[in-house]
């Protein structure tokens, strides 16, 4: 049960971690003046590692109960 929880745990980090990193290039062109508002500002490939993170997280949690 403690595995699970750690392998939980761990993949919130690295999903949070991830969206830190987004962020910071996100005000890094702000700040530089570079970002254009109108643009799409959600990429397909977010979408897509957002829904295996869910897929592959509950997999777990059904394998593993």
């Amino acid at each position: 049960m403690i595995e699970l929880v750690l392998i939980i745990i761990a993949a919130m980090a690295c999903y949070v971690f991830l969206a830190h990193l987004e962020h910071k290039k996100k005000i890094d062109l702000i700040d530089r003046g570079l970002w254009k508002p109108e643009e799409k500002q959600e990429k397909p490939e977010h979408k897509l590692l957002t829904g295996l993170f869910f897929f592959l997280l509950g997999m777990v949690l059904l394998i593993k109960s």
